[in-house]
């Protein structure tokens, strides 16, 4: 993918995250945390946080992607958790936006 595609693809999910701040009524201290996960690990978020959102990526665009999300993350608040872990491992292929406080 290109970097013009990834680009176009981190603030499309970043639009969806601040519309999902609206829709799920999130308090001015609730913030989105951002993970890198597998299919294992999605499934757990999925199980313990609402609402979770996912973007499936290519390992190689992994890297890519966080950039512009640790770039733009802006668009949503600046109190917003970066994306910080690791993002070289080749199986681990989900980035994972939820809230620690929105537990099912």
């Amino acid at each position: 993918m290109t970097t013009n595609e990834i680009a176009q693809q981190a603030k499309a999910f970043l639009y969806e995250l601040n519309d999902a701040r609206y829709e799920y009524s999130f308090s001015t201290n609730e913030t989105w945390s951002y993970s890198q996960c597998n299919p294992k690990e999605k499934l757990i978020l999925e199980n313990k946080y609402y609402p979770v959102f996912f973007k499936k990526l290519e390992a190689s665009d992994v890297q890519a992607f966080h950039q512009v999300l640790n770039k733009e993350k802006h668009a949503l608040s600046q109190s917003d958790d970066a994306v910080t872990e690791e993002v070289n491992s080749k199986g681990r292929i989900y980035i994972a936006a939820y809230c620690l406080s929105k537990l099912k």
